[in-house]
């Protein structure tokens, strides 16, 4: 099966400044197995999610996407040469898009606003530069939602859950390390350049101080 990517570009204008955004769409390649290099994703303890769901997303598999290298002259990724070399990421698109069908509609709302403020404080440039994966917000929440009991996700409790969620990403930050969920070994900031981890940190204060 042949893998594709779709670029789609958008201009955006608001509060005076113009933004650029970037959306690919990439096919990949199910793969029916749970990888061995998930298990522990299966065993660990948590509060969320429940057997049950834990057992139909094993049965879901993973997924494999072709990834790209970057050209070492400019840093960025170089999409044209994606198809000639072997690299490919493993991922669990399916995977997390039921954990999402999961959650709350306090979780839902919760979700809204925390990437509503980040997205208002984060600032989109050439789609080929080395930005700040939005990614991390999402992991940070699936790590919260697995340590937090589920009778605390309630209306009354919402901006101390927000304010716990950006503490989260902002001592993740500090210390260049976010565990992806799926697979901890894997750090999701350890391609981010330790300008832009210290540009990010300074963003996610703003956010806490001016959250309320």
């Amino acid at each position: 099966t042949e893998s594709r990517v779709f670029t789609m570009h958008f201009d955006l204008t608001g509060r005076n400044k113009k933004y650029y955004v970037s959306l690919d769409m990439v096919s990949g390649l199910q793969v029916d197995e749970w990888p061995e290099e998930a298990t522990s994703w299966i065993a660990r303890e948590c509060l969320w999610p429940d057997e049950a769901v834990i057992q139909k997303i094993v049965q879901q598999g993973h997924q494999l996407i072709p990834k790209p290298s970057r050209n070492p002259s400019t840093g960025k990724f170089d999409v044209s040469k994606m198809f000639l070399n072997s690299q490919w990421s493993m991922t669990f698109t399916l995977a997390e898009k039921y954990l999402a069908s999961q959650r709350t509609e306090v979780q839902q709302l919760f979700y809204l606003i925390a990437k509503t403020l980040f997205c208002l404080h984060s600032e989109l440039s050439d789609p080929w530069d080395v930005v700040f994966p939005s990614y991390a917000l999402k992991t940070c929440m699936l790590w919260m939602m697995e340590q937090t009991p589920p009778n605390s996700w309630t209306e009354n409790n919402l901006w101390s859950l927000l304010q716990k969620l950006f503490d989260k990403l902002e001592t993740a930050v500090r210390s260049r390390i976010l565990p992806y969920y799926f697979i901890p070994d894997i750090n999701i900031l350890g391609s981010c350049s330790n300008e832009l981890l210290e540009a990010t940190e300074v963003k996610l204060r703003h956010i806490r101080r001016n959250m309320l």
